[in-house]
């Protein structure tokens, strides 16, 4: 059947595409079952619009193309100890000293790396002061100070503190730390070490620090070609397997030093400089340019985001459209979110997706109604940065006592962190099984009771700050 006018050509494509016995499919498949029945000049151009433009296709489908946002590596410092990353570990088994975190620092330069232990309930003052006496004192103050968005280093102390001190920061976006990579990758080092030596209990570790720190800075790192501690001092550290070459003692002339050091170090940045690119080609081949604008709506992924839903695998793909209110860089958007959404703003551009509006030629269209953002009841979407502390405990008014989680929330400080019950956990159920294996049970303790399956009638995942509301 021929079919000339606008009007009955939105028609037959709802009923091709929207309705339930069409199933929202493809591009091609719809194009195929409308002009089983129907034609028309330029149906597959028409169909291509409509199906593009489709607000539940725009939210609920899978992508399949390559991920958005070319890899942008950091540059090459000039000297050591000018671009620095930090980043903490844990929690961990508590020491026998009290320790359950590590604070590790990297030179981005000479790779040079420090571990000191702490707590996982450390704050933004008391990390300051590990790094002044630490780290400071040692290398002098950097220039950039790289780390994830741990609600210690968006804290207002921390950037009073760095601010004071000349220091520019260099933040992940959200769900996409590949700005501290480095940090990564030295942090999965450190635990392998850890494994090897730490004793039966695990309650050893900080002990162990000093010396796997050591041997950490006397390896060769096969980006640059050097041990981080001979780019730093110009000599290998004697250590106990140098003793049985007595001459790997002899004495340096401090001339020959400082030209050796000079050298070493433009050698390590030619090697650093050839493996960043080496670095951007490889992970380029895999990714697609994709830019956006001020003003311009996308759609947010919600593959980071812990939204209420018996099922993961049924709910939508994405949320939004919100507006992009700041192009931070070719590959990091910052956007507008309603209040309800409480989490930080910047993304990557990987996780954001153009929003397509449909053309007049459709008119208006009729689609399911999506739920709101948020909870049924009303609260807002708030994100678990991590769990550092547990406790068997009653709630005021109830009989039964239970266990409670101590969470700390994702852009919120430290002592904005709140006690939740296990049983409105689910939604964080990989995090509280980490911290669980990391932290036993002791003798006498009550037992951690099972998850409920996805049938119960507990839908809830995350449970919102009472002070919130």
């Amino acid at each position: 059947m021929f079919v000339p006018f606008k009007k009955l050509q939105a028609k037959v494509l709802a009923a091709n595409h929207d309705h339930v016995t069409a199933g929202h499919v493809g591009m091609d498949k719809t194009t195929e079952l409308v002009s089983r029945h129907y034609y028309w000049r330029g149906i597959a151009q028409t169909v291509q619009r409509y199906v593009k433009s489709c607000l539940l296709c725009q939210r609920m489908k899978s992508n399949n193309q390559k991920p958005a946002g070319l890899l942008q590596p950091l540059p090459v410092p000039d000297h050591n100890w000018e671009h620095v990353s930090l980043d903490l570990i844990g929690p961990l088994p508590t020491t026998l000293n009290g320790f359950d975190c590590i604070v590790t620092v990297v030179d981005k330069l000479s790779k040079m790396g420090h571990f000191i232990a702490t707590t996982t309930t450390v704050d933004a003052p008391s990390l300051a002061k590990l790094m002044m006496s630490n780290i400071f004192r040692l290398h002098g103050f950097p220039k950039a100070l790289i780390s994830d968005r741990d609600a210690r280093f968006t804290s207002e102390y921390w950037k009073q503190f760095i601010d004071a001190l000349g220091i520019a920061s260099h933040m992940s976006t959200a769900f996409h730390p590949e700005t501290d990579g480095q940090t990564e990758r030295m942090n999965r080092t450190i635990e392998e070490m850890l494994r090897s030596y730490v004793n039966d209990k695990h309650d050893n570790w900080d002990e162990l620090l000093p010396y796997l720190e050591l041997a950490y800075n006397n390896s060769r790192q096969a980006s640059h070609k050097f041990t981080p501690y001979f780019l730093n001092h110009g000599t290998h550290p004697f250590v106990p397997g140098a003793a049985l070459n007595p001459t790997s003692a002899a004495a340096v002339n401090p001339d020959t030093l400082a030209h050796t050091v000079a050298t070493a170090l433009t050698e390590a940045k030619q090697h650093l400089e050839r493996a960043r690119e080496r670095q951007r080609e490889y992970a380029n081949k895999s990714r697609r340019h994709v830019e956006f604008k001020v003003g311009d709506r996308v759609y947010l992924s919600t593959e980071n985001l812990k939204l209420p839903g018996p099922s993961r695998k049924l709910q939508e793909r994405r949320i939004g459209p919100f507006t992009i209110s700041k192009v931070l860089s070719p590959v990091t958007y910052k956007l507008t979110l309603p209040n309800e959404m409480q989490i930080h703003a910047t993304f990557h551009v990987k996780l954001l997706h153009p929003f397509v509006e449909s053309p007049e030629e459709f008119g208006e269209r009729v689609t399911v109604e999506l739920p709101p953002i948020g909870y049924a009841r009303g609260d807002g979407i708030y994100l678990v940065d991590y769990v550092f502390g547990r406790k068997w405990d009653t709630i005021v008014g109830k009989s039964r006592p239970e266990w409670f989680y101590h969470v700390a929330w994702l852009g919120y400080s430290l002592e904005e962190a709140t006690w939740e019950p296990r049983r409105q956990l689910l939604g964080i159920k990989d995090l509280i099984d980490e911290y669980d294996a990391a932290h036993p049970l002791r003798r006498g303790e009550a037992t951690l009771p099972p998850w409920p399956t996805v049938n119960s009638k507990k839908k809830k995942n995350i449970k919102e700050p009472t002070k919130k509301k």
